[in-house]
């Protein structure tokens, strides 16, 4: 339902539906839409049709009656807790489009078939030939001109051929602004009166892609755990999290600060202490050689004194800049900093 709200602001035609949590709320859904409907359990799992995630219903009593079916159904090992309600729409044909970034190539992929509702990777397998392809340069983007082509070599009116066309533009916003490794319609359907509307709807999209507009290093990753992590280098941040864990606590996230970025670690920490207000604890390990620790230090610092955490913190610091970070720590916070890894760890673990 959330991909569908996406679509619809970018122009794009989805059906009328809303999403219940119980029988009875299926049935007054129902009731509103006044019209046959579709029941579909919303689930985080491909193939729900042919697990018998999806019924029909022509009024409100036979929406209640199926919603209490599939609210009592497990959806491959999944409880059913949403079931989206939807208009049933008169089709007339389905295709399959998506736009997905194809890392062998580094670009953007226009996908179409006249062959929707199905998979596309067994479409893939079993008629290769019925799946048109177009790369696109991220740097021209997508224009009315693609989908003309990408359908062109099938069997469809000039008219519905423009509808595709002028869809895949507003396709390829949703996929750039977004921040979308795929965007998939399946099936994207043809209703009897030449209308298009998406009835269901995939979007993925880059998990790093919300830290980099925020300025962050995309080498972040938020964890379970409640003990904050800030280091610099990939190796040293997974060190850091592995000795964590090896004296009885749990990582909260990875970060790290390694590169150029040492230089922005300030707006790193600011961001991981925005985000993860649950922290219990912050562990800073640092190893100078190119990026420079007293640097690195003088911003973490910074922050600290400005926001006036409550959370005990812990530092290792070594290499290039080692004295001067050792100076900035032990004279700004009156805190030790620790020659390795394990006793800045065993110091946290035993405050928190």
């Amino acid at each position: 339902m959330k991909e569908k709200k996406i679509l619809k602001k970018y122009g794009i035609k989805t059906p009328a539906g809303e999403v219940a949590t119980t029988p009875e709320e299926a049935a007054e859904i129902a009731e509103r839409l006044n019209c046959e409907v579709v029941l579909k359990a919303q689930v985080l799992a491909g193939g729900r049709g042919l697990a018998g995630g999806v019924k029909f219903a022509s009024n409100e009593e036979e929406a209640q009656k199926e919603a209490k079916t599939l609210f009592a159904t497990e959806i491959k090992g999944l409880k059913v807790d949403e079931i989206l309600v939807e208009e049933k729409l008169a089709i007339k044909k389905e295709l399959y489009v998506s736009l997905m970034l194809n890392r062998a190539i580094k670009k953007p992929v226009m996908i179409g078939t006249t062959e929707g509702g199905m998979s596309i990777e067994k479409l893939a397998d079993e008629k290769p030939e019925m799946i048109s392809q177009i790369p696109l340069n991220p740097l021209v983007g997508v224009y009315a001109y693609h989908g003309m082509e990408l359908f062109n070599r099938f069997d469809l009116s000039a008219d519905l051929r423009k509808k595709l066309a002028r869809l895949f533009v507003n396709l390829y916003k949703v996929f750039r602004e977004k921040e979308a490794f795929l965007v998939e319609i399946n099936p994207l359907v043809i209703t009897e009166d030449d209308e298009v509307i998406a009835a269901d709807c995939k979007l993925i999209t880059d998990p790093e892609a919300s830290y980099l507009k925020k300025g962050v290093s995309p080498r972040y990753i938020s964890l379970e755990g409640d003990i904050g992590v800030l280091a610099n280098g990939a190796g040293l941040t997974m060190t850091t999290m592995d000795v964590i864990k090896a004296y009885g606590g749990k990582p909260a996230n990875f970060l790290e600060v390694g590169g150029d970025f040492y230089k922005r670690a300030d707006e790193a920490l600011e961001f991981l202490l925005t985000e993860r207000k649950d922290l219990k604890g912050l562990i800073v390990n640092l190893f100078g050689a190119y990026a420079r620790t007293d640097v690195i230090i003088r911003q973490v610092v910074d922050v600290l004194k400005e926001r006036d955490i409550d959370i005990p913190v812990s530092f290792r610091i070594r290499g290039t800049g080692e004295e001067k970070a050792r100076e900035i720590v032990e004279t700004e916070l009156n805190k030790k900093v620790h020659l390795n890894i394990e006793e800045a760890a065993k110091e946290l673990l035993a405050s928190v």
